[in-house]
């Protein structure tokens, strides 16, 4: 089986709403406690790294003055082995870095979105400071920030996004301001000051 294929099994078991380690080890023959695997998963520092187009954008961003920050829900070792994989530690300080791991912190939740505002005001040398969200999770990502007055843009799905995207369903108040197809745009969005 070639990662690709481990990547497909798993990944069609999710969107089934079954266990993906189960389905893995039944596909493969194995018997590997789900518990293993599911610490495995999660203590695993990724081969991934940021594209041109990702790279050119924060520079530009951060040369620009802009405070960047993140907000992501999870366990906290995997979403920071992702950052530092992806090296993003260049581009943004840690204290702008919000991990929401606790259920009742995730994202629509305002926790996340008040505490990094509150830091970036801090940071900002700019009085009339306007907040801008990109992600990509229709379901999550824009609920919170519009409520706030901040800009949102959505990343468009190229395929390779775990979340599916489905613009028509999408009650109005999830839906983004803006829409983008590559990071890079965001640089010529128009924001709101």
């Amino acid at each position: 089986m070639t990662d690709v294929e481990a990547y497909d099994t798993m990944i069609e078991a999710y969107y089934a709403g079954k266990n993906a380690f189960e389905a893995l080890n039944a596909y493969l023959g194995l018997n590997i406690p789900v518990a293993e695997l599911l610490q495995k998963y999660r203590e695993h520092i990724p081969q991934i790294s940021l594209d041109d187009d990702a790279r050119y954008t924060l520079n530009m961003l951060k040369s620009d003055g802009v405070v960047l920050g993140i907000i992501s829900d999870g366990r906290e070792l995997t979403q920071w082995n992702k950052i530092r994989a992806l090296g993003l530690l260049e581009w943004i300080s840690e204290s702008c870095i919000i991990i929401n791991s606790a259920p009742e912190c995730f994202k629509p939740s305002p926790s996340g979105f008040e505490r990094l505002e509150a830091i970036a005001r801090e940071l900002s040398k700019d009085d009339k400071i306007s907040f801008t969200y990109v992600g990509d999770n229709l379901n999550k990502d824009f609920i919170y920030p519009k409520k706030r007055g901040w800009n949102t843009v959505c990343l468009k799905d190229d395929g390779r996004n775990i979340h599916k995207q489905n613009f028509e369903i999408t009650p109005v108040e999830a839906l983004p301001d803006v829409l983008c197809d590559s990071l890079g745009k965001i640089l010529n969005i128009e924001v709101n000051r």
